[in-house]
């Protein structure tokens, strides 16, 4: 059995179904889970990995942040120095 990531029973459960989310899309995708402030879950695709690890706080300059802190959807370019490409979120 697979242990729970946040103790939220939609988080846990977006952690489950993380790995199949990617086929649902036709451009590779990095996906990550997180909390108000820190990152729970990351996974990576070859050709957009994400300069984050778990427990990293999320950076200020990015539409998560943004997300976050609105709780809107957010849709913007995210600049480089952010994560190491730029990228559309």
């Amino acid at each position: 059995m697979m242990a729970n990531i946040s103790g939220n029973e939609l988080m846990d459960s977006f952690d489950k179904v993380l790995p199949y989310l990617p086929i649902l899309f036709d451009n590779d995708i990095s996906l990550s889970i997180i909390d108000t402030k820190k990152y729970l879950k990351i996974q990576n695709c070859e050709a957009l990995p994400l300069k984050a690890d778990i427990g990293d706080p999320v950076p200020t300059g990015g539409a998560a942040f943004e997300a976050l802190k609105t709780g809107n959807v957010i849709i913007k370019d995210v600049p480089k120095e952010l994560y190491g490409m730029e990228f559309k979120l």
